[in-house]
C-alpha cells in the first residue's frame, strides 16, 4: 500500500492482533502474506544489491527459504488469532518469533552484531572484528531516506 503524504491518515493502522488477522484473512489484500514473506528475504538482503549482488547470502536458496518458512509460519499465527491484543503487548508472550526491532539501539543493546565471512573463511575477530561493526553501524545510522550508502555498487548513493 502507499499513500501520498496528504492521504496518509487513511492508510489501515495495525495496533491489534486482530488487525493484523484481518490483512491477512481479508479480501482487500489477497496477496498480503506472500508479499509480506518476499518483503522480508528483500530487507534481509537475501539476494544482495545491485547488478554484483553485494552483501548477497553465501546459500541464497537455503536462506530465502528458511525466511519464508519463518514468514509463513508467523501469518499463519495471525491467521488463527482473533484477539484485542495490543500488538505491543502480543509480542510478550508469541507462539511464532520474538518482538520486533523498534530502533537501532534495540540491536546495540542486543550485541549480536557479528560480521559475516566468506564461506570456508575464518571469522573476524579481536579489533579488526569491532572496526568493521563500528563502520557498518555508521553507514547503518546516516541512512535517512530509501538510497542508502549501499545501494549501489561503487557505495555511492
Amino acid at each position: 500500500m502507499e499513500y501520498a503524504d496528504t492521504d496518509k491518515i487513511r492508510a489501515p493502522r495495525f495496533e491489534t492482533v486482530n488487525d493484523v488477522n484481518r490483512l491477512f484473512t481479508g479480501n482487500d489484500l489477497p496477496g498480503a502474506a506472500k508479499d509480506f514473506m518476499e518483503f522480508c528475504v528483500l530487507a534481509l538482503g537475501v539476494p544482495g544489491r545491485g547488478v554484483s549482488r553485494l552483501g548477497a547470502a553465501p546459500h541464497p536458496d537455503y536462506y530465502d527459504g528458511r525466511i519464508r518458512n519463518l514468514a509463513k509460519q508467523l501469518t499463519d499465527e495471525f491467521r488463527t488469532e482473533n484477539a484485542t491484543t495490543r500488538l505491543s503487548d502480543y509480542w510478550d508472550n508469541s507462539p511464532v518469533g520474538q518482538k520486533p526491532m523498534t530502533s537501532l539501539r534495540d540491536i546495540d543493546e542486543a550485541g549480536q552484531f557479528i560480521p559475516a565471512r566468506p564461506f570456508g573463511k575464518h571469522r573476524i575477530k579481536g579489533a579488526d572484528e569491532k572496526t568493521l561493526i563500528a563502520e557498518a553501524l555508521r553507514i547503518v545510522r546516516r541512512q535517512r531516506s530509501r538510497v542508502g550508502v549501499l545501494d549501489s555498487d561503487d557505495g555511492e548513493a
